[in-house]
């Protein structure tokens, strides 16, 4: 069951907005070859880590995902589908890009993540973000 984990965890951590956007636009497509509308079936996303603050500590939340979460080497994560970083106005930004990108149309925020650095604060992310959106 722990390899399970660290295997979901691994994909979500390298899962790219643009790879979100290629299989939505399959399910459209498959949607609309079943002859049912298009935009039958809503994209939501669960965002696992919000990290709030500067790009220094960004890069130290992304090293400690990386390796305590994800298993995986020190790389950036900022495209990952399932994470947002930065200042409030840089993660709705982020949001936005995602709905335009695949239509996400819900987000469900983690509420334990188990990694020091990327704190689950859902309260902050509702004050601070969602104002934004």
């Amino acid at each position: 069951m722990a390899q399970a984990r660290v295997g979901d965890a691994r994909r979500r951590a390298l899962t790219t907005v643009e790879e979100i956007a290629d299989r939505a636009q399959l399910v459209r497509d498959a949607a609309g070859d079943a002859g049912r509308p298009r935009d039958a079936v809503t994209v939501s996303t669960q965002i696992i880590h919000t990290a709030f603050g500067d790009e220094a500590r960004v890069r130290d939340t992304q090293r400690e995902l990386c390796e305590k979460w994800a298993g995986i080497p020190d790389q950036r994560l900022d495209r990952s589908a399932y994470l947002l970083f930065g200042e409030p106005a840089q993660m709705a930004d982020a949001l936005r890009e995602r709905q335009q990108a695949y239509g996400l149309s819900r987000i469900t925020i983690m509420a334990e993540s188990g990694v020091a650095l990327a704190p689950p604060d859902p309260l902050r992310f509702c004050r601070e973000v969602v104002p934004l959106l």
